[in-house]
């Protein structure tokens, strides 16, 4: 059994990979999946079962990748400073080293796959933002960070960041990732500063 089911995440990454670059080539339908993937498509049915499964399960994939990523980042630091400095400027790496993959979570937002499997989206990035916020509670409980709603710490800690990506992918923005790695870190330290501080 756990051969199978060994085998079986193996095909399922395969067809996220292959599916991540045909993408980028705008090439992404089930015959050209199964082409580029040597998978059949009844395999990726039994997978995925559409296309739209596909691009949920992409989504879900790039998208843990660069929260783990945070998390990892973050859980290296100790201090509030060093740790919102440090998710900010993990998420600027992740998104110039993995261009297709965050070029690809930002197509995402008004596709139809995004309302369709919007439950199963939610219920898998869900528990892995938990995880990351678990990092800067402490210092929320010690008053070295303002508190405030999971979903407002999102906006102010990654939604800059997500504004900055989705503006240096589409191009033409004249945005350098390299100023914003020095300017934007700060900033979004300054937004969960206390008052006192």
């Amino acid at each position: 059994m756990a051969g199978k089911q060994q085998r079986g995440q193996e095909t399922s990454d395969k067809i996220l990979k292959t599916a991540l670059k045909l993408f980028s080539r705008h090439e992404l339908s089930i015959e050209r999946l199964s082409e580029e993937s040597a998978v059949s498509i009844g395999s990726i049915y039994h997978h995925f079962s559409n296309l739209h499964g596909v691009s949920a399960a992409l989504y879900q994939s790039s998208m843990a990748d660069l929260l783990q990523t945070i998390i990892e980042a973050v859980r290296a630091q100790t201090t509030a400073k060093n740790k919102v400095m440090a998710q900010a400027r993990a998420y600027i790496e992740w998104t110039r080293d993995r261009k297709n993959a965050a070029r690809f979570i930002h197509a995402s937002a008004y596709a139809p796959y995004m309302q369709q499997y919007e439950q199963e989206i939610r219920q898998a990035k869900e528990p892995i933002l938990q995880e990351l916020m678990a990092l800067f509670e402490p210092h929320i409980r010690a008053g070295e960070l303002i508190a405030l709603p999971l979903p407002l710490y999102e906006i102010l800690l990654i939604g800059p960041l997500a504004e900055l990506a989705r503006r240096w992918l589409s191009g033409g923005s004249g945005l350098d990732l390299e100023a914003a790695w020095e300017f934007l870190p700060e900033r979004i330290w300054q937004s969960v500063q206390p008052k006192e501080h």
